[in-house]
């Protein structure tokens, strides 16, 4: 076991947080696709290319996924094991207590929703018992948010550049000096899984490696 992979298992995933762009709904199928339907960390994904497409998005990836995948609606609460994208039409922000808010401020660097509003509200109410993912997209959607995430101990990861239609939003996170680690979706997907199986031994519950 990695030195990082050690220090990550002493503390529980409560949330995973995903920003993407421009190439982003492949990708993210691809990784809901082989999450395994016992994952009990909830998801929290901002997507910000299609904002119209949002709800036939959630449709398509019920298809593809193992586990449920919603559109967030204000005062959604954070389950388990389940996914909730932003709508089109606002920021989506966690609170406190694990519940969702659509936030109807300004655009963040031209973008509602943002990435950035998201990582920013996972790193206020969550600290270091969360992992932050940013996905292939132009420009540096997510950038700011991740910034705070990682001074508040989460974990980063950023899409590597062979897998990405653009590697721009990754690529900025990288260049910030924030990222904990570079993977390609699969990857993405094995890393999520063993810390899952790591929190899960350490209360008496599945083992993994």
């Amino acid at each position: 076991m990695t030195a990082l992979l050690q220090a990550m298992i002493n503390r529980p995933i409560r949330v995973v947080a995903v920003g993407a762009s421009t190439g982003g709904p492949p990708v993210i199928s691809s990784i809901l696709s082989n999450y395994q339907k016992t994952f009990q960390s909830p998801s929290s994904s901002c997507s910000t290319s299609w904002p119209a497409f949002v709800p036939s998005m959630a449709d398509w990836l019920n298809t593809k996924s193992s586990l449920p995948v919603h559109v967030a609606r204000e005062g959604d609460l954070l389950a388990p094991g389940k996914v909730y994208l932003a709508p089109g039409n606002a920021h989506l922000a966690v609170q406190a207590r694990g519940s969702l808010h659509l936030d109807n401020s300004d655009p963040i660097g031209g973008q509602r929703p943002s990435a950035t509003r998201l990582f920013q509200s996972v790193a206020e109410n969550f600290k270091a018992d969360a992992v932050g993912i940013l996905l292939t997209g132009m420009g540096e959607d997510g950038v700011d948010g991740l910034v705070a995430m990682s001074q508040a101990g989460a974990h980063i990861i950023a899409q590597d550049k062979g897998s990405c239609s653009v590697f721009g939003m990754p690529k900025a996170a990288i260049d910030r000096g924030i990222v904990d680690e570079t993977l390609s979706p699969d990857q993405i997907v094995n890393r999520l899984i063993k810390l899952h199986h790591h929190i899960k031994s350490l209360s008496g519950g599945q083992t993994g490696s």
